[in-house]
């Protein structure tokens, strides 16, 4: 399993995130409304600010399926890795 840079769950009360402290700070700094598709666009921003090559690694957690669509627009910079729980990543983990 690959490193994550990132790593965001949706759940009933919304979308979090968690991970690099820095990309946590510029993503609180610039994301208004919590929305995948605004995650990812501020994401791509910092990614071309502070990290000019390849791919950063996304872990998505309980992500919708309407919200798989907008991945598609982002997979040239991001490793989507998708997960459908918690539980499951936990897991993996401890195996």
């Amino acid at each position: 399993m690959p490193k994550a840079s990132l790593v965001i769950w949706v759940s009933r009360k919304g979308i979090n995130y968690e991970g690099n402290d820095e990309i946590v700070w510029f993503l609180n700094e610039r994301t208004r409304e919590k929305f995948i598709s605004d995650i990812l666009k501020n994401l791509q921003e910092y990614k071309s600010i502070r990290k000019k090559r390849g791919k950063m690694n996304v872990i998505l957690i309980g992500i919708r399926e309407e919200d798989k669509e907008i991945l598609e627009r982002f997979k040239n910079d991001f490793n989507f890795i998708i997960e459908e729980s918690y539980q499951r990543k936990i897991i993996n983990f401890l195996k």
